[in-house]
């Protein structure tokens, strides 16, 4: 599930508000104008800096696996629909039998209907609410049940290499925890701590983190084997939740904790028809939402089959695929940590946005007709670039959502996205069997699905083309010691008047900054 952490982990964070004015249509500075702290001070007197070396060490436990898991989940299904061992890594692409084929797209559906099951059944109705309970109780227990929910699937893999436990019980249990995830709750805690102009670097921040986790994880993990490496994962996730829970300060301050949220949006657990009147509110949020739903389908669709797709159609082994990780990991880490910043300074929100669409298309095109390992390997760097796209949505999120309300528009936005991701894995995975299954009379063309993700992908891009740029202190700006001034628009609720939150995000709709 490494695609969908990297997308949803930054697609999933709202949030938050400074001591300023707000604006539907941005951010709007108080009366004397107010500089942001810069970003680097801030999460170091906050001590929110914690939060990113354990981000670091987490994904490097978990992706300690990623080069040996889908080659143990091919030859496990290949192996079961042969009656006998196979190990398909050990036969060339055109020699490999019937079984190895078709255990591809089997794990494909496996997956595809772990994803569904988990998007549209658990987390739809979980997500809200363990974003209404961390507004109420604070971040850290919901930060950290996620982590020991994750030994679960390690250790159904441990008992497979030891007593060769079925891996289809991996996504049984996938299906059972999904209701636990700190994506969202994570950078709902960044965010708690961070002005608005910070946010966007900060998002970013943690892509590079993670990007470096990628980097090292599978590169660690394909000299360990498979059996150690799903031991030191689980000892290193042991050690990240109990320090999550003693180590990192909690961001909700003690006073807002078990009081109800002075929003109406954020006093009770969002019904699915109350999360659709919070992402119909204004035409921002109604095409991010259209952004986040076309994205996270191609995303989650992708992720449970690109390494299958390798693996059938260029023979993909577990050197190949950790060097896949790498390549994400490197691109990942200078695009976030080099390119980010210098981008949204120079170009805006909406041409970043546009910027990060375009690269995804070129990615999803290119992996269609890929016919050797470099080519896909270049195809999956150049991909990286598209990474940007998903601070940008965070921070727009971020900056039009009350302090108060964090919760319940995450929750809502998050049920939205789970809605598409889980069709994307059974739209995908369909796709996928038919043009590969040894039984199918269509001809034989893995790259199919990549083909649908470059029309999705070209769709969200025409949506981010309509969508109105509130207005918000640049980053750039702010480390200049430049006060902004208020923007055109209509202020809709003051920070310092909490008489006034009850009628707080009317639904007018922003304008467009030129």
């Amino acid at each position: 599930k490494l695609y969908s952490w990297q997308s949803g982990c930054i697609r999933e964070a709202t949030h938050g508000c400074d001591g300023t004015r707000m604006a539907v249509n941005g951010m709007a500075s108080a009366q004397p104008p107010m500089l942001a702290k810069g970003m680097w001070k801030e999460l170091w007197e906050s001590r929110a800096w914690r939060l990113f070396p354990l981000i670091l060490l987490y994904v490097i436990a978990l992706t300690f696996l990623v080069p040996h898991l889908p080659t143990l989940l091919t030859n496990d299904f290949a192996s079961r629909r042969a009656g006998r061992q196979l190990h398909c890594e050990d036969y060339v692409v055109a020699e490999a039998p019937t079984a190895c084929r078709d255990a591809h797209s089997e794990v494909v559906a496996w997956s595809s209907g772990a994803s569904f099951l988990s998007n549209t059944v658990i987390s739809l109705f979980m997500i809200p609410m363990v974003g209404h309970w961390s507004d109420l109780y604070g971040r850290r227990p919901f930060m950290a049940a996620p982590q020991l929910a994750s030994l679960g699937s390690l250790g159904v893999v441990l008992l497979h290499l030891r007593i060769g436990l079925p891996l289809y019980w991996y996504y049984v249990v996938q299906v059972c925890m999904s209701g636990f995830s700190a994506l969202a709750v994570n950078l709902a805690f960044l965010a708690d701590t961070l002005s608005p102009v910070n946010r966007p670097p900060a998002f970013g921040l943690v892509l590079a983190v993670f990007s470096a986790a990628v980097i090292l994880g599978p590169t660690l993990g394909s000299h360990l084997g498979a059996d150690l490496a799903v031991k030191a994962a689980m000892v290193v996730v042991l050690l990240c939740s109990i320090s999550t829970l003693t180590l990192l300060p909690e961001s909700l301050p003690k006073e807002a904790r078990g009081r109800p949220p002075t929003s109406p949006h954020a006093r009770q657990p969002l019904p699915a028809w109350r999360a659709v009147t919070i992402l119909t509110r204004s035409r921002l949020f109604i095409t991010l939402t259209l952004c986040m739903m076309l994205m996270g389908m191609t995303a989650e669709g992708i992720q449970d089959l690109l390494v299958q797709y390798l693996q059938l159609k260029l023979g993909f082994g577990v050197q190949d695929q950790a060097h896949l990780f790498v390549v994400l990991g490197v691109g990942g880490l200078l695009v976030q940590g080099l390119l980010l910043r210098p981008l949204l300074s120079l170009a805006g929100d909406k041409s970043v946005l546009m910027l990060g669409l375009t690269a995804s298309l070129v990615q999803q095109l290119a992996l269609a007709v890929a016919g050797t390992k470099t080519q896909a390997l270049a195809a999956v760097g150049l991909g990286a670039i598209g990474s940007v796209t998903f601070p940008v949505i965070s921070s727009l999120k971020a900056n039009n959502a009350r302090r108060d309300e964090q919760g319940a528009v995450q929750g809502a936005l998050m049920g939205a996205r789970a809605v598409a991701s889980g069709f994307g894995p059974i739209v995908f995975s369909l796709l996928f069997a038919a043009f590969t299954r040894s039984d199918s009379p269509l001809p034989y063309f893995p790259g199919a699905p990549f083909l649908l993700a470059a029309a999705l992908t070209l769709g969200a891009a025409g949506a981010a083309l309509s969508m109105p740029i509130p207005w918000m202190v640049t980053a750039a700006k702010a480390e200049e010691g430049v006060a902004m001034p208020d923007p055109p628009g209509e202020v809709i609720w003051d920070r310092e008047g909490p008489e006034d939150l009850e009628h707080a995000m009317l639904p007018v709709e922003a304008r467009p900054l030129l």
